[in-house]
Protein backbone atom coordinates (compact mmCIF):
# COMPACT_ATOMS: atom_id res chain seq x y z
CA UNK A 1 0.00 0.00 0.00
CA UNK A 2 3.07 2.63 0.89
CA UNK A 3 4.21 1.45 -2.41
CA UNK A 4 1.08 2.15 -4.49
CA UNK A 5 -0.55 5.31 -2.84
CA UNK A 6 3.43 6.82 -1.32
CA UNK A 7 3.76 7.62 1.95
CA UNK A 8 2.80 11.38 1.78
CA UNK A 9 -0.57 10.34 0.54
CA UNK A 10 -0.92 7.88 2.94
CA UNK A 11 -0.30 9.89 5.78
CA UNK A 12 -3.02 12.30 4.19
CA UNK A 13 -6.12 10.17 3.89
CA UNK A 14 -5.52 7.59 6.67
CA UNK A 15 -6.75 8.23 10.41
CA UNK A 16 -6.19 5.11 12.42
CA UNK A 17 -7.10 4.40 16.29
CA UNK A 18 -5.88 1.65 16.95
CA UNK A 19 -7.05 1.84 20.56
CA UNK A 20 -10.67 2.43 19.15
CA UNK A 21 -10.25 -0.13 16.13
CA UNK A 22 -10.89 1.95 13.34
CA UNK A 23 -9.36 3.20 10.24
CA UNK A 24 -11.29 6.63 8.67
CA UNK A 25 -9.95 7.44 5.18
CA UNK A 26 -10.61 10.83 4.73
CA UNK A 27 -12.55 12.57 1.74
CA UNK A 28 -12.45 16.14 0.87
CA UNK A 29 -15.39 18.02 0.61
CA UNK A 30 -17.12 14.75 1.89
CA UNK A 31 -17.48 16.25 5.58
CA UNK A 32 -13.92 15.10 6.59
CA UNK A 33 -13.00 17.93 8.37
CA UNK A 34 -16.21 17.35 10.74
CA UNK A 35 -15.56 13.88 10.96
CA UNK A 36 -11.36 14.51 12.00
CA UNK A 37 -12.91 16.77 14.76
CA UNK A 38 -15.54 14.23 16.03
CA UNK A 39 -13.17 11.62 16.05
CA UNK A 40 -10.55 13.72 17.64
CA UNK A 41 -12.29 14.67 20.14
CA UNK A 42 -13.49 11.37 21.14
CA UNK A 43 -9.43 9.94 21.23
CA UNK A 44 -9.32 12.80 23.68
CA UNK A 45 -12.53 12.53 25.96
CA UNK A 46 -12.78 16.22 25.33
CA UNK A 47 -16.08 17.29 23.62
CA UNK A 48 -14.17 20.95 23.58
CA UNK A 49 -11.08 19.90 21.64
CA UNK A 50 -9.79 22.11 18.81
CA UNK A 51 -6.88 21.41 17.60
CA UNK A 52 -5.04 24.20 15.80
CA UNK A 53 -5.36 22.57 12.08
CA UNK A 54 -7.40 19.73 11.28
CA UNK A 55 -5.40 19.26 8.06
CA UNK A 56 -2.11 18.59 9.72
CA UNK A 57 -1.28 15.18 11.42
CA UNK A 58 1.06 16.42 14.10
CA UNK A 59 -2.25 18.42 15.65
CA UNK A 60 -4.52 15.68 15.74
CA UNK A 61 -4.57 12.70 17.90
CA UNK A 62 -4.51 9.47 15.06
CA UNK A 63 -1.57 7.13 15.15
CA UNK A 64 0.86 7.93 12.54
CA UNK A 65 0.25 5.12 9.79
CA UNK A 66 3.65 6.72 8.01
CA UNK A 67 5.88 5.43 11.19
CA UNK A 68 3.86 2.13 11.05
CA UNK A 69 5.77 -1.04 9.66
CA UNK A 70 4.52 -2.44 6.55
CA UNK A 71 3.56 -5.67 8.88
CA UNK A 72 1.74 -3.35 11.01
CA UNK A 73 0.50 -1.41 8.41
CA UNK A 74 -0.77 -4.86 6.59
CA UNK A 75 -2.74 -5.90 10.15
CA UNK A 76 -4.63 -2.43 10.16
CA UNK A 77 -6.38 -3.78 7.26
CA UNK A 78 -6.84 -7.08 7.58
CA UNK A 79 -10.10 -7.05 8.73
CA UNK A 80 -9.78 -6.80 12.88
CA UNK A 81 -10.40 -2.85 12.08
CA UNK A 82 -13.76 -1.40 10.90
CA UNK A 83 -12.74 0.64 7.97
CA UNK A 84 -14.96 3.32 6.81
CA UNK A 85 -15.24 6.61 4.53
CA UNK A 86 -17.83 9.05 3.15
CA UNK A 87 -18.58 10.18 -0.34
CA UNK A 88 -20.83 13.47 -1.97
CA UNK A 89 -22.87 13.06 -4.92
CA UNK A 90 -20.24 14.20 -7.80
CA UNK A 91 -21.46 17.40 -9.01
CA UNK A 92 -23.07 18.82 -5.67
CA UNK A 93 -19.07 18.04 -4.47
CA UNK A 94 -17.44 20.07 -7.54
CA UNK A 95 -19.74 22.70 -7.10
CA UNK A 96 -19.05 23.05 -3.45
CA UNK A 97 -15.68 22.88 -4.36
CA UNK A 98 -15.33 25.57 -6.65
CA UNK A 99 -17.40 27.72 -3.84
CA UNK A 100 -15.07 27.06 -1.42
CA UNK A 101 -12.11 27.45 -2.75
CA UNK A 102 -11.94 29.18 -6.38
CA UNK A 103 -15.14 31.65 -5.58
CA UNK A 104 -13.51 31.70 -2.11
CA UNK A 105 -9.92 32.66 -3.58
CA UNK A 106 -8.46 30.05 -1.57
CA UNK A 107 -4.86 29.50 -2.69
CA UNK A 108 -5.93 26.10 -4.50
CA UNK A 109 -7.28 28.83 -7.10
CA UNK A 110 -3.34 29.20 -7.95
CA UNK A 111 -3.71 25.96 -10.10
CA UNK A 112 -6.50 27.03 -11.90
CA UNK A 113 -5.48 30.23 -12.71
CA UNK A 114 -1.95 29.17 -13.46
CA UNK A 115 -3.95 26.65 -16.09
CA UNK A 116 -6.00 29.10 -17.35
CA UNK A 117 -2.76 31.54 -18.51
CA UNK A 118 -3.46 33.79 -15.74
CA UNK A 119 -1.11 34.70 -13.17
CA UNK A 120 -1.32 32.40 -10.50
CA UNK A 121 -1.04 35.18 -7.54
CA UNK A 122 -4.08 36.88 -8.77
CA UNK A 123 -6.27 35.24 -6.47
CA UNK A 124 -8.64 38.10 -6.80
CA UNK A 125 -8.87 37.51 -10.60
CA UNK A 126 -12.85 35.90 -11.28
CA UNK A 127 -12.62 32.82 -12.74
CA UNK A 128 -16.52 31.22 -13.86
CA UNK A 129 -17.39 28.27 -13.37
CA UNK A 130 -17.15 27.43 -17.00
CA UNK A 131 -13.74 27.89 -16.88
CA UNK A 132 -13.57 26.02 -13.58
CA UNK A 133 -14.89 23.05 -15.22
CA UNK A 134 -12.65 23.69 -18.13
CA UNK A 135 -9.57 23.35 -16.55
CA UNK A 136 -10.58 20.42 -14.01
CA UNK A 137 -11.21 18.53 -17.41
CA UNK A 138 -8.54 19.37 -19.07
CA UNK A 139 -6.35 17.01 -16.73
CA UNK A 140 -5.50 13.41 -15.68
CA UNK A 141 -8.31 12.64 -13.34
CA UNK A 142 -5.66 11.41 -10.93
CA UNK A 143 -3.76 14.46 -10.77
CA UNK A 144 -5.93 16.94 -9.79
CA UNK A 145 -6.31 18.51 -6.54
CA UNK A 146 -8.49 16.07 -4.13
CA UNK A 147 -10.93 18.47 -3.27
CA UNK A 148 -12.16 18.19 -6.88
CA UNK A 149 -10.38 14.96 -7.94
CA UNK A 150 -12.78 12.24 -8.35
CA UNK A 151 -13.52 10.12 -5.03
CA UNK A 152 -12.29 6.87 -6.55
CA UNK A 153 -8.88 8.30 -7.24
CA UNK A 154 -9.49 10.22 -3.34
CA UNK A 155 -10.19 6.74 -1.33
CA UNK A 156 -8.78 3.91 -3.67
CA UNK A 157 -11.60 1.34 -3.17
CA UNK A 158 -9.98 -1.59 -5.42
CA UNK A 159 -7.20 -1.51 -2.97
CA UNK A 160 -8.78 -0.58 0.27
CA UNK A 161 -11.55 -2.71 1.79
CA UNK A 162 -14.04 -1.12 3.19
CA UNK A 163 -16.67 -2.14 6.05
CA UNK A 164 -18.50 1.07 5.69
CA UNK A 165 -19.07 3.54 2.76
CA UNK A 166 -21.38 6.48 4.26
CA UNK A 167 -22.91 9.09 1.80
CA UNK A 168 -23.31 12.81 3.35
CA UNK A 169 -26.38 12.64 1.67
CA UNK A 170 -27.48 10.75 4.31
CA UNK A 171 -25.08 11.84 7.00
CA UNK A 172 -26.82 11.56 10.14
CA UNK A 173 -28.57 7.87 9.73
CA UNK A 174 -24.75 6.72 8.12
CA UNK A 175 -22.47 8.11 10.90
CA UNK A 176 -24.64 7.31 13.97
CA UNK A 177 -24.35 3.62 12.26
CA UNK A 178 -20.69 4.31 13.00
CA UNK A 179 -20.92 5.57 16.22
CA UNK A 180 -23.02 2.75 17.25
CA UNK A 181 -20.73 0.44 15.38
CA UNK A 182 -17.73 1.75 17.37
CA UNK A 183 -19.40 2.54 20.47
CA UNK A 184 -18.46 5.84 20.79
CA UNK A 185 -19.62 8.53 23.00
CA UNK A 186 -22.50 10.59 21.74
CA UNK A 187 -20.52 14.29 21.48
CA UNK A 188 -22.69 16.69 19.17
CA UNK A 189 -21.08 16.25 14.87
CA UNK A 190 -21.23 19.57 14.28
CA UNK A 191 -20.10 20.60 9.79
CA UNK A 192 -17.01 22.39 9.57
CA UNK A 193 -16.02 24.68 6.70
CA UNK A 194 -19.79 25.30 5.62
CA UNK A 195 -19.87 28.47 3.47
CA UNK A 196 -22.09 31.14 2.29
CA UNK A 197 -21.78 29.67 -0.88
CA UNK A 198 -25.05 27.50 -1.32
CA UNK A 199 -25.82 27.05 -5.23
CA UNK A 200 -26.92 23.72 -6.49
CA UNK A 201 -25.30 22.39 -9.32
CA UNK A 202 -28.71 23.24 -11.17
CA UNK A 203 -27.94 26.84 -10.53
CA UNK A 204 -24.15 26.44 -12.14
CA UNK A 205 -24.32 23.86 -14.94
CA UNK A 206 -25.77 23.84 -18.47
CA UNK A 207 -25.79 20.63 -20.59
CA UNK A 208 -22.40 20.63 -21.99
CA UNK A 209 -20.97 21.08 -18.38
CA UNK A 210 -23.04 18.21 -16.81
CA UNK A 211 -22.19 16.34 -19.48
CA UNK A 212 -18.32 16.97 -19.30
CA UNK A 213 -18.60 16.60 -15.98
CA UNK A 214 -20.12 13.43 -15.59
CA UNK A 215 -17.40 12.31 -17.79
CA UNK A 216 -15.09 13.01 -15.36
CA UNK A 217 -16.88 11.68 -12.76
CA UNK A 218 -18.36 8.22 -14.50
CA UNK A 219 -16.24 5.97 -12.18
CA UNK A 220 -17.62 8.16 -9.08
CA UNK A 221 -21.49 7.77 -10.04
CA UNK A 222 -20.73 3.96 -10.92
CA UNK A 223 -18.62 2.94 -8.06
CA UNK A 224 -20.87 4.70 -5.26
CA UNK A 225 -24.48 4.47 -6.59
CA UNK A 226 -25.03 7.86 -8.11
CA UNK A 227 -27.83 7.77 -10.69
CA UNK A 228 -26.97 10.09 -13.46
CA UNK A 229 -29.69 12.26 -14.59
CA UNK A 230 -30.13 13.09 -18.73
CA UNK A 231 -27.53 14.54 -20.44
CA UNK A 232 -25.45 12.80 -17.79
CA UNK A 233 -25.99 9.24 -18.41
CA UNK A 234 -23.95 9.65 -21.75
CA UNK A 235 -20.86 11.73 -19.75
CA UNK A 236 -21.36 8.66 -17.40
CA UNK A 237 -20.80 6.09 -20.39
CA UNK A 238 -18.07 7.78 -22.38
CA UNK A 239 -15.86 8.59 -19.34
CA UNK A 240 -16.73 4.83 -17.27
CA UNK A 241 -16.16 2.67 -20.81
CA UNK A 242 -12.53 2.29 -22.57
CA UNK A 243 -12.46 4.59 -25.35
CA UNK A 244 -12.67 2.01 -28.02
CA UNK A 245 -15.85 2.45 -29.54
CA UNK A 246 -16.56 -1.21 -30.77
CA UNK A 247 -16.35 -1.96 -26.79
CA UNK A 248 -17.93 1.02 -25.95
CA UNK A 249 -21.09 -0.20 -27.35
CA UNK A 250 -21.15 -3.43 -27.14
CA UNK A 251 -20.65 -2.90 -23.35
CA UNK A 252 -23.11 -0.06 -23.09
CA UNK A 253 -26.19 -1.06 -22.81
CA UNK A 254 -25.34 -3.38 -19.53
CA UNK A 255 -24.14 -0.60 -17.93
CA UNK A 256 -27.17 1.64 -18.88
CA UNK A 257 -29.16 -0.91 -17.53
CA UNK A 258 -27.31 -0.43 -14.09
CA UNK A 259 -27.03 3.16 -14.57
CA UNK A 260 -30.88 4.02 -15.41
CA UNK A 261 -33.66 3.05 -12.73
CA UNK A 262 -36.32 0.56 -13.77
CA UNK A 263 -39.09 1.95 -15.60
CA UNK A 264 -37.23 4.89 -16.61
Amino acid sequence: MKYKLGTKRLKNIIHPSIKDGYIYISNPKAACSSIKLYLARCMTNNPEFTPVSLHKRKHLPFDDPGNLTNDNLERLFNGNYFVFTFVRHPLKRVVSAYGDKIAGNRFQKKEILALLGNNPDELEKPVSFDEFVKAITSQKPEKLNPHWRPQVHNLYPNIIKYNFIGHLETFDTDFNYVRNKLNLPVFPVKRQNVKSFKAEPEALLNPFNRFRLARLYAKDFVRFGYRPQGIEYLGVLLGYLPGNTGLMLRRGKKLLTKLIPAGK
